[in-house]
């Protein structure tokens, strides 16, 4: 009796042993690179999202993030998603800070007066660069932008003339050349140093010629020298520029008794403090400018 019943007894197991063994094979043969992805986004987002994770459709919708996190990682070098990660990085590696002719021009006329000037002739200067139609007062030409050595880092600044249409911009006057540092998260500064140039301001009366003595900026320089955004920049305007008309009025009227230091004598300056955005000119005839190579 015992003989006859093993054949059914293995048949009857065998039956009973199949879904087991159909179950245990399922994870190998049918996930998709969709369903590890969903699976992934799951764990992450359960932290943030609740209980959606659990559902491949929600991980689906709501798992880019995830997906470009896990690429980004280097789970994965073949997925569509990791082409436009690697190029993107690529591209900012790649000198993407470079400035055209290792130079940059730049024109003041967002930089807005305020701080430590006083109060009149900051309101007397912010209207008068809102009503002119220059580029600005002041010209900032920066050589040697794209370069990491204190020889090649001169900035050259004076009042700023545009010219006729297409011509760009150039100096009004006389300019005067600094030195300048530029680190390497693109922070650029002029240490305070004594300077003679003038500003460009247009009045009623017309453009008047302002005289500063002294200059210290700090500013960020954009990638590609499309811009200047300046913290702060101080220049000192000399006690002598208080008789000229501006606004309807006088320097030394707007001003006050002066306040500051300058080349050493107490009180024989005001502070002008400007902040803002100075932007990129066209300005070709100061490439080469004194000698010095673009």
């Amino acid at each position: 009796m015992p003989e006859r019943l093993m054949p059914w007894m293995l048949v009857a197991g065998l039956v009973a042993c199949a879904p087991q063994r159909e179950q245990a094979t399922q994870p190998i043969d049918t996930p998709t690179a969709g369903s590890a992805t969903a699976t992934s986004g799951g764990s992450v987002g359960s932290g943030g999202s609740g209980g959606a994770g659990g559902s491949g459709g929600a991980a689906g919708e709501g798992g880019s993030g995830a997906i470009f996190d896990a690429t980004s990682e280097g789970a994965t070098s073949d997925g569509a998603p990791d082409t436009p990660l690697v190029i993107i990085h690529k591209d900012a590696a790649s000198g993407g800070s470079a400035c055209t002719n290792d130079f940059a021009a730049l024109g003041s006329n967002r930089l807005l007066a305020g701080g430590s000037t006083p109060a009149a002739f900051a309101g007397a200067y912010n209207a008068a660069l809102s009503a002119s139609s220059t580029a600005g007062p002041l010209l900032m030409a920066f050589y040697g932008v794209n370069e990491t050595s204190l020889l090649r880092w001169i900035a050259k600044l004076g009042a700023l003339e545009p010219g006729e249409a297409g011509a760009g911009v150039g100096f009004a006057s006389r300019h005067v050349n600094v030195p300048f540092t530029l680190a390497s998260d693109r922070s650029l500064t002029i240490p305070a140093v004594a300077a003679d140039f003038e500003l460009k301001l247009a009045t009623p009366e017309g453009p008047a010629l302002l005289p500063i003595g002294a200059i210290a900026l700090h500013g960020l320089l954009s990638v590609g020298c499309g811009s200047l955004v300046i913290d702060k920049a101080t220049l000192l305007v000399p006690e002598r520029a208080g008789k000229l008309a501006f606004h309807g009025s006088t320097v030394e009227a707007l001003m006050g008794p002066p306040t500051e230091t300058l080349r050493g004598v107490d009180r024989s300056a005001w502070p002008l403090e400007l902040s803002g955005r100075a932007s990129q000119v066209y300005a070709p005839g100061l490439l080469g400018d004194s000698g010095i190579e673009p």
